[in-house]
């Protein structure tokens, strides 16, 4: 599969943040945040935010944009989450332009536009994945946001995550959608239910169509205390759960490759970050598409087309 130049040279309206030092408050962002579901809108809006380098010391671009979304209403949730020292602009841009613009000398090709220098590159990604203990469990809990706050640790995931962008000397584009979740509570407490009632072994199963069934005393419901420690602890994490405002998010990145640095490498430090949010039953993992690759042009074009 080759890459889709359409989609990436399509150009967007983006709302460019400038951060300062003021720390961002989690509270206000979660408040902030609260206020896209219960619009009463017939779509969902999908919110998109890019943190792009085009490496050679070009720092970290922040940008925000979506779907099903007015800007006008983006920007005023956008500013109720950041303090007020932030800066908030518009840009008008696309992937393609956001990823070369600014690439080093050795990185552009002999072309009069950015569309084929991309094209000529290398390009690698990186696709943030879940992985279940056993079924059902990505309604649990990730980490908590507080247990970061650690006298051995003064940083957050995300700053992790700006500090890798900030270190690399090629193109690299991060990509967060952020969709609010339809209202998912009695799904939630059917799994909670669920969770009090043992099942069968396959063993058990097997056994059962060969001589009958087993005691059914032995599958009664059972109290929360009866139950093991490994099932109160999910329980414990689903009923943290806000179930009527939780979001979907989906997280990827796209590294160009330049002469000096091969786009896998540039990808090497985006891991670990986001490995740390796992929790006890959900684990978060990184799935790696190599350059040039048919998986690798096919993340190129969800990203530019907002795909889930």
């Amino acid at each position: 599969m080759s890459l889709d130049a359409t989609s990436l040279t399509t150009s967007r309206e983006y709302i460019a943040v400038r951060p300062t030092t003021d720390p961002l408050d989690p509270a206000q962002v979660e408040t902030a945040l609260r206020t896209l579901h219960g619009q009463g809108a017939n779509a969902i809006p999908t919110i998109e935010m890019l943190l792009v380098t085009a490496g050679a010391d070009d720092g970290v671009t922040y940008l925000f944009d979506g779907d099903a979304i007015d800007t006008a209403r983006l920007e005023r949730t956008l500013r109720r989450c950041v303090p007020p020292s932030y800066e908030c602009t518009r840009r008008t841009t696309s992937i393609a332009d956001l990823l070369m613009a600014e690439s080093p000398p050795d990185t552009i090709a002999d072309t009069d536009t950015d569309v084929p220098a991309l094209m000529d590159r290398p390009i690698a990604g990186l696709e943030l994945r879940a992985r279940e203990d056993r079924r059902g469990d990505w309604q649990t809990q990730l980490r908590p946001f507080e247990t970061f706050r650690t006298e051995e640790r003064a940083s957050w995931p995300l700053t992790d995550v700006v500090d890798a962008l900030g270190a690399v000397d090629c193109p690299l584009l991060l990509q967060t959608l952020l969709t609010p979740k339809p209202d998912w509570t009695y799904e939630a407490n059917q799994t909670i239910e669920d969770l009090h009632w043992p099942q069968p072994s396959l063993l058990g199963e097997l056994i059962g169509d060969l001589f009958g069934p087993i005691d059914s005393g032995q599958f009664e419901r059972r109290q929360r205390e009866e139950l093991s420690p490994p099932t109160r602890q999910r329980i414990a994490e689903l009923e943290a759960v806000d179930t009527r405002q939780s979001f979907t998010v989906n997280v990827r990145a796209l590294a160009v490759g330049t002469d000096s640095t091969p786009p896998a490498t540039a990808l090497d430090g985006l891991g670990e970050p986001f490995t740390e949010v796992s929790n006890t039953t959900y684990q978060l993992t990184t799935t790696r598409y190599a350059a040039d690759t048919a998986d690798a042009h096919a993340l190129a074009t969800a990203i530019a087309d907002r795909q889930d």
